[in-house]
Protein backbone atom coordinates (compact mmCIF):
# COMPACT_ATOMS: atom_id res chain seq x y z
CA UNK A 1 0.00 0.00 0.00
CA UNK A 2 0.83 3.59 -0.80
CA UNK A 3 2.49 4.64 2.18
CA UNK A 4 0.70 7.79 4.42
CA UNK A 5 3.08 10.29 5.89
CA UNK A 6 0.44 12.64 7.04
CA UNK A 7 -0.86 10.96 10.65
CA UNK A 8 -4.21 12.97 10.87
CA UNK A 9 -7.29 11.47 8.94
CA UNK A 10 -7.01 12.50 5.77
CA UNK A 11 -10.80 13.47 4.77
CA UNK A 12 -10.99 13.54 0.59
CA UNK A 13 -13.89 13.96 -1.25
CA UNK A 14 -15.00 13.55 -5.02
CA UNK A 15 -16.59 16.73 -6.76
CA UNK A 16 -18.46 15.02 -9.71
CA UNK A 17 -20.78 17.55 -10.85
CA UNK A 18 -18.51 19.97 -11.89
CA UNK A 19 -16.66 18.32 -14.21
CA UNK A 20 -17.04 16.49 -17.58
CA UNK A 21 -14.55 15.57 -20.11
CA UNK A 22 -14.08 17.83 -23.27
CA UNK A 23 -12.92 15.36 -25.07
CA UNK A 24 -15.57 12.79 -24.09
CA UNK A 25 -18.04 15.18 -25.83
CA UNK A 26 -20.41 15.63 -22.30
CA UNK A 27 -22.13 19.19 -21.16
CA UNK A 28 -22.06 19.48 -17.20
CA UNK A 29 -24.18 17.46 -15.35
CA UNK A 30 -26.55 18.79 -13.11
CA UNK A 31 -28.66 17.95 -9.60
CA UNK A 32 -31.78 19.15 -9.27
CA UNK A 33 -33.25 20.48 -6.05
CA UNK A 34 -36.18 21.11 -3.88
CA UNK A 35 -36.99 24.06 -2.23
CA UNK A 36 -36.07 21.62 0.83
CA UNK A 37 -32.42 21.75 -0.93
CA UNK A 38 -33.41 17.40 -1.74
CA UNK A 39 -31.93 16.09 -4.74
CA UNK A 40 -34.90 15.06 -7.05
CA UNK A 41 -33.11 14.88 -10.08
CA UNK A 42 -29.64 14.48 -11.85
CA UNK A 43 -29.20 15.54 -15.48
CA UNK A 44 -25.52 13.28 -16.19
CA UNK A 45 -24.78 14.98 -19.20
CA UNK A 46 -26.57 17.86 -21.12
CA UNK A 47 -26.15 18.49 -25.25
CA UNK A 48 -27.91 21.07 -27.53
CA UNK A 49 -28.40 20.67 -30.97
CA UNK A 50 -28.48 24.09 -32.87
CA UNK A 51 -29.34 24.37 -36.10
CA UNK A 52 -29.56 27.83 -38.11
CA UNK A 53 -30.54 28.06 -41.95
CA UNK A 54 -29.62 31.71 -43.32
CA UNK A 55 -28.62 31.27 -47.11
CA UNK A 56 -31.93 30.29 -48.80
CA UNK A 57 -31.31 29.00 -52.46
CA UNK A 58 -34.31 28.22 -53.92
CA UNK A 59 -36.56 31.41 -53.75
CA UNK A 60 -36.89 31.87 -49.74
CA UNK A 61 -35.52 34.87 -48.51
CA UNK A 62 -32.07 34.86 -46.81
CA UNK A 63 -32.15 35.23 -42.49
CA UNK A 64 -28.53 36.85 -42.52
CA UNK A 65 -29.44 37.28 -38.87
CA UNK A 66 -29.60 33.61 -38.12
CA UNK A 67 -25.90 33.59 -38.22
CA UNK A 68 -25.48 35.92 -35.44
CA UNK A 69 -28.36 34.05 -33.27
CA UNK A 70 -26.60 31.14 -33.53
CA UNK A 71 -23.26 32.42 -31.88
CA UNK A 72 -25.18 33.57 -28.93
CA UNK A 73 -27.09 30.49 -28.62
CA UNK A 74 -23.65 28.50 -28.57
CA UNK A 75 -22.03 30.75 -25.74
CA UNK A 76 -25.49 31.11 -23.85
CA UNK A 77 -25.74 27.34 -23.37
CA UNK A 78 -22.54 26.64 -23.21
CA UNK A 79 -22.39 29.06 -20.08
CA UNK A 80 -25.49 26.99 -19.08
CA UNK A 81 -23.62 23.70 -18.93
CA UNK A 82 -24.17 22.26 -22.40
CA UNK A 83 -22.40 20.59 -24.82
CA UNK A 84 -23.49 22.22 -27.58
CA UNK A 85 -23.66 20.98 -31.83
CA UNK A 86 -23.89 23.53 -34.47
CA UNK A 87 -25.05 22.71 -37.77
CA UNK A 88 -25.42 26.08 -40.57
CA UNK A 89 -26.93 25.82 -43.34
CA UNK A 90 -28.00 22.44 -43.57
CA UNK A 91 -29.43 20.70 -47.17
CA UNK A 92 -32.47 18.57 -46.84
CA UNK A 93 -30.38 15.73 -46.30
CA UNK A 94 -27.92 17.59 -43.84
CA UNK A 95 -31.14 18.27 -41.74
CA UNK A 96 -32.75 15.19 -41.50
CA UNK A 97 -28.95 14.04 -40.44
CA UNK A 98 -28.12 16.28 -38.20
CA UNK A 99 -31.40 15.48 -35.98
CA UNK A 100 -30.93 11.75 -36.12
CA UNK A 101 -26.85 11.88 -35.38
CA UNK A 102 -27.17 13.78 -32.71
CA UNK A 103 -29.63 11.51 -31.72
CA UNK A 104 -27.89 8.56 -31.81
CA UNK A 105 -24.84 9.89 -29.96
CA UNK A 106 -26.84 11.19 -26.88
CA UNK A 107 -30.23 9.89 -26.91
CA UNK A 108 -30.00 6.86 -25.58
CA UNK A 109 -28.92 7.64 -22.11
CA UNK A 110 -32.29 8.34 -19.96
CA UNK A 111 -30.44 10.79 -17.31
CA UNK A 112 -29.25 13.11 -20.20
CA UNK A 113 -31.20 16.37 -21.38
CA UNK A 114 -31.30 17.17 -24.54
CA UNK A 115 -31.90 20.64 -26.63
CA UNK A 116 -32.86 21.11 -29.91
CA UNK A 117 -33.06 24.42 -31.62
CA UNK A 118 -33.97 25.61 -35.12
CA UNK A 119 -33.96 28.83 -36.59
CA UNK A 120 -35.07 28.98 -40.05
CA UNK A 121 -37.87 29.35 -41.98
CA UNK A 122 -41.01 26.97 -41.23
CA UNK A 123 -43.94 26.62 -43.34
CA UNK A 124 -47.65 25.39 -42.95
CA UNK A 125 -49.23 22.60 -45.22
CA UNK A 126 -52.29 21.18 -45.45
CA UNK A 127 -52.30 17.33 -46.78
CA UNK A 128 -54.19 16.83 -49.96
CA UNK A 129 -56.79 14.97 -48.98
CA UNK A 130 -57.73 15.96 -45.30
CA UNK A 131 -57.78 19.98 -46.08
CA UNK A 132 -58.62 20.83 -42.39
CA UNK A 133 -55.26 18.93 -41.26
CA UNK A 134 -52.34 21.18 -40.62
CA UNK A 135 -48.32 19.97 -40.97
CA UNK A 136 -45.47 22.19 -39.89
CA UNK A 137 -42.46 21.92 -41.86
CA UNK A 138 -39.00 22.98 -41.17
CA UNK A 139 -37.48 24.55 -44.67
CA UNK A 140 -34.04 23.39 -45.41
CA UNK A 141 -31.63 25.57 -47.21
CA UNK A 142 -32.22 23.85 -50.51
CA UNK A 143 -36.45 23.23 -50.48
CA UNK A 144 -38.50 25.55 -53.00
CA UNK A 145 -41.52 28.17 -52.14
CA UNK A 146 -44.60 25.28 -52.01
CA UNK A 147 -45.94 27.45 -53.64
CA UNK A 148 -43.95 27.36 -56.75
CA UNK A 149 -42.69 23.13 -56.42
CA UNK A 150 -45.12 21.66 -53.66
CA UNK A 151 -44.24 18.15 -54.20
CA UNK A 152 -40.48 19.18 -54.17
CA UNK A 153 -41.41 21.10 -51.06
CA UNK A 154 -42.97 18.07 -49.19
CA UNK A 155 -39.98 15.73 -50.65
CA UNK A 156 -37.33 17.95 -48.80
CA UNK A 157 -38.71 19.81 -45.93
CA UNK A 158 -39.01 18.37 -42.36
CA UNK A 159 -42.44 17.45 -41.27
CA UNK A 160 -43.05 18.40 -37.65
CA UNK A 161 -44.66 15.10 -37.30
CA UNK A 162 -40.90 13.55 -37.78
CA UNK A 163 -39.83 15.51 -35.29
CA UNK A 164 -42.04 14.03 -33.04
CA UNK A 165 -41.63 10.60 -34.27
CA UNK A 166 -37.97 11.50 -33.06
CA UNK A 167 -39.33 12.85 -29.67
CA UNK A 168 -41.35 9.68 -28.70
CA UNK A 169 -39.89 6.64 -30.21
CA UNK A 170 -36.04 7.49 -30.93
CA UNK A 171 -34.88 9.09 -28.14
CA UNK A 172 -34.69 7.22 -24.33
CA UNK A 173 -32.98 10.45 -22.49
CA UNK A 174 -36.29 11.71 -19.91
CA UNK A 175 -36.07 14.98 -20.95
CA UNK A 176 -35.72 16.48 -24.13
CA UNK A 177 -37.56 19.81 -25.40
CA UNK A 178 -37.95 21.71 -29.16
CA UNK A 179 -37.39 25.26 -30.13
CA UNK A 180 -38.02 26.68 -33.26
CA UNK A 181 -37.59 29.94 -34.34
CA UNK A 182 -40.05 29.70 -36.92
CA UNK A 183 -43.00 30.06 -37.58
CA UNK A 184 -45.72 27.06 -38.21
CA UNK A 185 -48.84 25.24 -37.06
CA UNK A 186 -50.09 21.34 -36.51
CA UNK A 187 -51.70 18.83 -34.52
CA UNK A 188 -49.34 18.79 -32.22
CA UNK A 189 -49.26 23.19 -31.44
CA UNK A 190 -52.97 22.76 -31.31
CA UNK A 191 -52.61 21.49 -27.91
CA UNK A 192 -50.87 24.32 -27.00
CA UNK A 193 -52.34 25.73 -23.58
CA UNK A 194 -51.51 27.87 -20.53
CA UNK A 195 -50.45 25.67 -17.95
CA UNK A 196 -50.39 26.89 -14.19
CA UNK A 197 -46.68 27.54 -13.30
CA UNK A 198 -45.79 24.80 -10.29
CA UNK A 199 -44.52 26.53 -7.00
CA UNK A 200 -41.73 24.24 -6.44
CA UNK A 201 -39.53 21.46 -8.05
CA UNK A 202 -40.59 18.07 -7.12
CA UNK A 203 -40.45 14.62 -7.86
CA UNK A 204 -42.81 14.86 -10.54
CA UNK A 205 -40.19 17.28 -12.54
CA UNK A 206 -38.07 14.17 -13.12
CA UNK A 207 -40.87 12.34 -15.20
CA UNK A 208 -40.36 11.74 -18.61
CA UNK A 209 -41.24 14.53 -21.22
CA UNK A 210 -41.02 16.13 -24.76
CA UNK A 211 -41.89 19.94 -24.79
CA UNK A 212 -41.98 21.89 -27.59
CA UNK A 213 -42.02 25.74 -28.26
CA UNK A 214 -42.40 27.93 -31.57
CA UNK A 215 -41.74 31.58 -31.99
CA UNK A 216 -45.22 31.80 -33.75
CA UNK A 217 -48.49 30.54 -35.38
CA UNK A 218 -48.63 29.59 -39.22
CA UNK A 219 -48.86 33.24 -41.34
CA UNK A 220 -46.66 35.24 -38.83
CA UNK A 221 -43.10 36.58 -39.86
CA UNK A 222 -40.19 35.99 -37.64
CA UNK A 223 -38.07 38.81 -37.65
CA UNK A 224 -34.51 38.70 -39.06
CA UNK A 225 -33.60 40.05 -35.70
CA UNK A 226 -34.94 37.07 -33.75
CA UNK A 227 -36.72 38.67 -30.06
CA UNK A 228 -37.32 34.69 -29.82
CA UNK A 229 -34.22 34.33 -29.10
CA UNK A 230 -33.44 37.20 -27.48
CA UNK A 231 -36.29 37.06 -24.91
CA UNK A 232 -34.50 32.88 -24.52
CA UNK A 233 -31.47 34.38 -23.53
CA UNK A 234 -32.83 36.70 -20.80
CA UNK A 235 -35.06 33.60 -19.45
CA UNK A 236 -31.79 31.58 -19.09
CA UNK A 237 -30.28 34.61 -17.61
CA UNK A 238 -33.10 34.22 -14.73
CA UNK A 239 -35.39 36.21 -16.31
CA UNK A 240 -38.01 33.49 -16.48
CA UNK A 241 -37.61 32.02 -13.18
CA UNK A 242 -40.94 33.48 -12.11
CA UNK A 243 -40.86 31.66 -8.37
CA UNK A 244 -36.88 32.33 -7.80
CA UNK A 245 -35.70 29.31 -6.85
CA UNK A 246 -32.89 29.14 -9.01
CA UNK A 247 -34.58 26.64 -11.54
CA UNK A 248 -36.05 27.61 -15.27
CA UNK A 249 -38.62 24.70 -16.15
CA UNK A 250 -39.66 24.05 -19.81
CA UNK A 251 -43.43 25.42 -18.22
CA UNK A 252 -42.17 28.54 -16.92
CA UNK A 253 -40.10 28.60 -20.41
CA UNK A 254 -43.21 28.67 -22.63
CA UNK A 255 -45.20 30.87 -20.59
CA UNK A 256 -42.30 33.61 -20.20
CA UNK A 257 -41.49 33.51 -24.02
CA UNK A 258 -44.99 33.79 -24.75
CA UNK A 259 -45.80 36.76 -23.28
CA UNK A 260 -42.43 38.34 -23.64
CA UNK A 261 -42.60 37.89 -27.94
CA UNK A 262 -46.20 38.62 -28.11
CA UNK A 263 -45.03 42.24 -26.01
CA UNK A 264 -42.56 42.96 -28.23
CA UNK A 265 -43.46 41.65 -31.42
CA UNK A 266 -46.57 44.07 -30.37
CA UNK A 267 -48.36 41.62 -31.53
CA UNK A 268 -47.11 40.27 -34.40
CA UNK A 269 -45.65 36.86 -33.02
CA UNK A 270 -47.65 34.12 -30.87
CA UNK A 271 -45.12 31.97 -29.58
CA UNK A 272 -47.01 28.28 -28.97
CA UNK A 273 -45.93 25.86 -26.44
CA UNK A 274 -47.15 22.02 -26.29
CA UNK A 275 -46.39 18.80 -24.81
CA UNK A 276 -46.39 15.99 -25.75
CA UNK A 277 -49.56 13.92 -27.16
CA UNK A 278 -47.96 10.56 -25.92
CA UNK A 279 -49.28 10.27 -22.24
CA UNK A 280 -45.94 8.41 -21.07
CA UNK A 281 -44.40 11.43 -22.36
CA UNK A 282 -46.17 14.58 -20.46
CA UNK A 283 -45.50 14.22 -17.07
CA UNK A 284 -42.02 16.17 -16.46
CA UNK A 285 -40.27 19.02 -16.39
CA UNK A 286 -37.28 20.40 -18.76
CA UNK A 287 -35.20 21.72 -16.14
CA UNK A 288 -32.27 24.95 -16.51
CA UNK A 289 -30.37 26.37 -13.90
CA UNK A 290 -30.38 29.71 -13.20
CA UNK A 291 -28.44 32.40 -11.10
CA UNK A 292 -26.34 30.66 -8.02
CA UNK A 293 -27.13 26.90 -9.62
CA UNK A 294 -25.66 27.45 -12.88
CA UNK A 295 -23.07 24.64 -13.43
CA UNK A 296 -19.27 25.81 -13.69
CA UNK A 297 -17.28 25.33 -16.92
CA UNK A 298 -16.23 22.50 -17.90
CA UNK A 299 -12.64 22.04 -16.46
CA UNK A 300 -9.26 20.98 -18.04
CA UNK A 301 -7.52 18.18 -16.30
CA UNK A 302 -5.61 19.50 -13.30
CA UNK A 303 -7.09 22.53 -12.94
CA UNK A 304 -8.38 24.02 -9.48
CA UNK A 305 -11.67 24.98 -8.86
CA UNK A 306 -13.86 25.63 -5.86
CA UNK A 307 -17.79 25.13 -5.90
CA UNK A 308 -19.99 28.13 -4.47
CA UNK A 309 -22.34 27.64 -1.79
CA UNK A 310 -25.58 28.94 -0.69
CA UNK A 311 -24.07 31.65 1.48
CA UNK A 312 -21.52 32.79 -1.28
CA UNK A 313 -18.88 31.59 0.41
CA UNK A 314 -16.86 29.13 -1.24
CA UNK A 315 -16.43 25.44 -0.76
CA UNK A 316 -13.06 23.33 -0.56
CA UNK A 317 -10.79 23.69 -3.08
CA UNK A 318 -11.10 20.38 -5.84
CA UNK A 319 -8.28 18.86 -8.33
CA UNK A 320 -9.48 17.51 -11.88
CA UNK A 321 -7.56 14.24 -11.92
CA UNK A 322 -7.26 12.22 -15.81
CA UNK A 323 -8.83 9.01 -16.14
CA UNK A 324 -5.66 6.15 -16.36
CA UNK A 325 -4.99 3.29 -15.01
CA UNK A 326 -2.31 2.14 -12.17
CA UNK A 327 -0.58 -1.03 -10.14
CA UNK A 328 -2.93 -0.81 -6.47
CA UNK A 329 -0.73 -2.48 -3.93
CA UNK A 330 2.79 -2.74 -3.49
CA UNK A 331 5.43 -5.35 -4.76
CA UNK A 332 5.89 -8.98 -2.66
CA UNK A 333 9.91 -7.43 -2.65
CA UNK A 334 9.05 -3.78 -1.19
CA UNK A 335 10.58 -3.21 2.03
CA UNK A 336 8.09 -3.73 5.49
CA UNK A 337 5.32 -4.57 3.13
CA UNK A 338 2.38 -5.70 4.92
CA UNK A 339 1.57 -8.38 2.62
CA UNK A 340 -2.50 -8.46 4.17
CA UNK A 341 -2.80 -5.64 3.45
CA UNK A 342 -1.22 -4.27 0.50
CA UNK A 343 -1.61 -7.31 -1.77
CA UNK A 344 -2.04 -8.91 -4.06
CA UNK A 345 -0.89 -6.01 -6.31
CA UNK A 346 -2.86 -5.79 -9.15
CA UNK A 347 -4.05 -3.15 -12.01
CA UNK A 348 -6.88 -0.90 -11.49
CA UNK A 349 -8.19 1.39 -14.25
CA UNK A 350 -10.30 4.69 -13.49
CA UNK A 351 -12.00 4.96 -16.69
CA UNK A 352 -13.70 8.58 -15.82
CA UNK A 353 -12.57 12.37 -14.69
CA UNK A 354 -13.49 13.59 -11.21
CA UNK A 355 -12.50 15.83 -8.85
CA UNK A 356 -10.51 15.41 -5.70
CA UNK A 357 -9.51 17.44 -2.58
CA UNK A 358 -6.65 19.14 -3.02
CA UNK A 359 -5.80 19.36 0.76
CA UNK A 360 -7.05 17.11 3.90
CA UNK A 361 -10.36 18.67 4.62
CA UNK A 362 -9.44 21.78 6.97
CA UNK A 363 -10.82 22.36 9.98
CA UNK A 364 -11.90 26.01 8.63
CA UNK A 365 -14.34 24.13 5.83
CA UNK A 366 -15.19 21.02 8.07
CA UNK A 367 -16.43 23.88 10.80
CA UNK A 368 -18.07 25.66 8.46
CA UNK A 369 -20.37 22.66 7.69
CA UNK A 370 -20.48 21.77 11.71
CA UNK A 371 -22.25 25.37 12.19
CA UNK A 372 -24.51 24.97 9.50
CA UNK A 373 -25.64 21.54 10.88
CA UNK A 374 -25.77 22.09 15.05
CA UNK A 375 -22.87 19.51 15.08
CA UNK A 376 -20.40 19.48 17.40
CA UNK A 377 -17.00 20.84 16.32
CA UNK A 378 -14.27 18.70 16.70
CA UNK A 379 -11.26 18.64 19.46
CA UNK A 380 -7.75 19.69 17.41
CA UNK A 381 -5.84 17.54 20.16
CA UNK A 382 -3.59 21.44 20.49
CA UNK A 383 -2.73 21.07 17.07
CA UNK A 384 -4.38 24.14 16.47
CA UNK A 385 -7.42 24.84 13.93
CA UNK A 386 -8.03 27.03 11.11
CA UNK A 387 -6.39 25.71 7.50
CA UNK A 388 -4.77 23.08 9.63
CA UNK A 389 -6.35 19.19 8.74
CA UNK A 390 -9.34 18.08 10.86
CA UNK A 391 -9.23 15.47 13.07
CA UNK A 392 -11.52 13.43 15.12
CA UNK A 393 -14.29 13.31 12.36
CA UNK A 394 -15.46 9.71 11.99
CA UNK A 395 -16.47 8.18 8.51
CA UNK A 396 -20.27 8.93 9.57
CA UNK A 397 -19.60 12.67 9.83
CA UNK A 398 -17.17 12.96 7.24
CA UNK A 399 -20.08 11.43 5.21
CA UNK A 400 -22.84 13.62 6.53
CA UNK A 401 -20.19 16.59 5.11
CA UNK A 402 -20.31 15.40 1.28
CA UNK A 403 -23.69 14.93 1.54
CA UNK A 404 -23.87 18.58 2.65
CA UNK A 405 -21.74 19.79 0.11
CA UNK A 406 -23.71 18.03 -2.80
CA UNK A 407 -26.86 19.99 -1.33
CA UNK A 408 -24.65 23.56 -0.96
CA UNK A 409 -23.63 22.84 -4.30
CA UNK A 410 -26.00 21.33 -6.48
CA UNK A 411 -22.94 19.02 -7.84
CA UNK A 412 -22.36 15.40 -6.76
CA UNK A 413 -19.88 15.03 -3.49
CA UNK A 414 -18.51 11.85 -1.76
CA UNK A 415 -15.86 10.06 -0.05
CA UNK A 416 -13.20 8.60 -2.67
CA UNK A 417 -13.08 4.75 -2.88
CA UNK A 418 -9.58 3.06 -1.76
CA UNK A 419 -8.44 2.85 -5.65
CA UNK A 420 -9.74 6.76 -6.21
CA UNK A 421 -7.31 7.49 -3.01
CA UNK A 422 -4.41 5.42 -3.77
CA UNK A 423 -4.32 6.35 -8.17
CA UNK A 424 -4.18 10.41 -6.81
CA UNK A 425 -2.20 9.84 -3.82
CA UNK A 426 0.73 7.51 -6.39
CA UNK A 427 0.27 10.38 -9.08
CA UNK A 428 2.00 8.05 -11.02
CA UNK A 429 5.00 7.09 -9.22
CA UNK A 430 5.13 2.87 -8.33
CA UNK A 431 8.02 3.72 -5.23
CA UNK A 432 7.09 2.88 -1.98
CA UNK A 433 6.66 7.37 -1.40
CA UNK A 434 6.19 10.25 -3.89
CA UNK A 435 9.95 10.68 -3.34
CA UNK A 436 10.93 7.77 -4.50
CA UNK A 437 12.34 4.56 -2.23
CA UNK A 438 12.83 6.92 1.14
CA UNK A 439 11.21 10.22 2.62
CA UNK A 440 13.20 12.18 4.51
CA UNK A 441 12.16 14.46 7.49
CA UNK A 442 12.38 17.61 4.50
CA UNK A 443 10.03 16.08 2.64
CA UNK A 444 7.34 15.24 5.14
CA UNK A 445 6.03 16.04 8.29
CA UNK A 446 6.89 12.86 10.81
CA UNK A 447 8.90 11.40 13.50
CA UNK A 448 12.18 11.78 12.14
CA UNK A 449 14.04 10.41 15.49
CA UNK A 450 12.68 6.79 15.32
CA UNK A 451 14.07 3.72 13.80
CA UNK A 452 15.93 4.54 9.98
CA UNK A 453 12.77 3.12 7.91
CA UNK A 454 14.32 0.22 5.30
CA UNK A 455 17.80 1.42 5.76
CA UNK A 456 17.41 4.16 3.76
CA UNK A 457 18.52 6.82 5.67
CA UNK A 458 15.26 8.29 6.57
CA UNK A 459 16.90 9.27 10.15
CA UNK A 460 17.36 12.95 9.01
CA UNK A 461 16.53 15.88 10.61
CA UNK A 462 14.17 16.79 13.45
CA UNK A 463 10.17 16.64 13.91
Amino acid sequence: MYKRTILTICLLFLGIGTLQSQETNRGVALAITDKDGNQVGLYRESHALVIGVSDYTNGWKPLPGVKEDVKALEKALTENGFKVEVVLDPDSNGLKAAFEDFIKKYGWEEQNRLLFWFAGHGHTLAPPFSPDEKVGYLVPRNAPRPEKQKKEFVRLALPMYDIEQYASKKIYAKHALFLFDSCFSGALLEATRSVPIPEHISDKTGGPVRQFITAGKAGEVVPDRSIFRQQFIEALAGAGDRIGDGFLTGVELGEFLHEKVVHYSKKKQHPQYAKSRNPRLDDGDFVFAVGRNVPDKIFEDFERFRDRLKDGSLGPWMIVVPAGKFMMGSPKDEPERDGNREGPQHQVHIVKRFAMGVTEVTFEDYDHFASATDRRFPNDQGWGYGKRPVINVSWNEASAYARWLTKQTGKEYRLPSEAEWEYVARAGTTTPFSTGDCVHTDQANYDGNGEDYAGCGAKTGVY
